[in-house]
């Protein structure tokens, strides 16, 4: 194989990897979560193939009857409900490595690889581990099937940018492929550990209930107030929390249109709930490997437990920028997002 662009990274984030420790994880409900998950990501690409066949076929025939379009929509209720239960599942994996410290492990381990290697590429990054026939290999004994490899890779080549240390601190200068603007970020720790303050109490409180309750599927707010600055410092986690609840909402608001005037013959905003779907499923793998692979210096499968580094902190990189590309869509579509504040919801959602 041709010598990897970022063989420096990749080998300083095995390196780092292998000096940090770990504390106690519940792996048999994190996998557990990562299969029911995988299970409904099968249900939903299902679902993404019928839609497409049927705009192609109500293009053809320039129109079709009812019984058609209420087949079309109980296929969208089959589907919002794959999705809320693949969304609740990646959820509650991020919400125990959340507690556990393996959300700020992550984050550490990268800012220790890149400060060893210097700035990197993370198109180049994927390039690199999409390529090795072990990743394809490490992907398919998780239960990744060729169909859900192809959405990952697909998604994850969409990421454009870089990633650097800011005064010691790991950021993110990124777009997806197409845009015009890149958005940048620091990543900081979650408010968490044995030092915290009101704020951080009610920040992590207000994320243990949001998650428990989008379990539930009670009603909840499209969004955590994680894009209030450019550049800013923002946690991981409630950037997952944060694109699981927009892309919630726009499956919504998908089903929504189709009960009001029928299936569209384009895809329009769904092309990017099909984004934040193959992101989410990313990020859940790369949680899962990193949990069964990366759990103790020098008991690591080194390139099972890089791959989950990388493609749980990619995905979380590309999350952010979906959430700004969402905040959008939904505000033109006169969905308003709740803004939060430290993670507090504001007096518009109940308390």
């Amino acid at each position: 194989m041709a010598k990897r662009t970022s063989a420096a990274f990749l080998d300083a984030l095995e390196a780092s990897a292998r000096s940090s420790g770990r504390s106690p994880v519940n792996s048999f409900a994190l996998r557990r979560d990562k299969d029911l998950a995988l299970g409904k990501a099968a249900g939903l690409l299902g679902y993404e193939r019928y839609v497409t066949e049927a705009r192609k076929w109500k293009a053809r025939t320039r129109g079709v009857s009812g019984a058609f379009e209420r087949e079309v929509q109980a296929q969208a209720r089959q589907a919002a409900g794959d999705l809320q239960d693949m969304f609740a599942a990646s959820l509650r994996m991020t919400r125990q490595l959340r507690q556990a410290g393996e959300i700020d492990r992550t984050v550490e381990t990268w800012v220790s690889a890149v400060s060893v290697s210097g700035p990197v590429q993370v198109e180049n990054v994927w390039r690199d581990l999409a390529a090795d026939p072990e990743t394809r290999r490490i992907l398919a004994d998780e239960g990744v099937t060729d169909e859900m490899w192809s959405a990952i890779d697909d998604n994850m080549q969409k990421l454009e940018g870089r990633v650097f240390l800011q005064e010691g601190k790991l950021a993110a200068e990124v777009r997806l492929a197409g845009q015009d603007r890149a958005h940048q970020a620091v990543f900081g720790r979650t408010p968490g550990g044995r030092s915290v303050n009101v704020s951080d109490l009610l920040r992590r409180g207000q994320f243990e209930r949001l998650v428990e309750e989008f379990s539930r599927g009670a009603p909840l707010p499209p969004a955590l107030d994680v894009v209030g600055g450019d550049p800013h410092e923002v946690d991981l986690a409630e950037i997952d929390l944060s694109g699981t609840l927009l892309a919630s909402q726009l499956m919504a608001q998908h089903r929504r249109k189709l009960e009001d005037t029928g299936l569209a013959v384009q895809s329009g905003n769904a092309v990017f709930l099909a984004v934040a779907a193959g992101v989410v499923l990313a990020g859940l793998i790369g949680k899962a490997l990193m949990d069964h692979y990366c759990p103790e210096p020098g008991g690591l499968n080194a390139a099972a437990c890089v791959l989950g580094l990388v493609l749980f902190f990619a995905a979380m990189v590309a999350m952010m920028v979906l959430v700004v590309i969402l905040v959008d869509k939904l505000d033109s579509l006169n969905v308003q997002p709740v803004v939060f504040v430290n993670g507090v919801p504001q007096p518009s959602y109940p308390q």
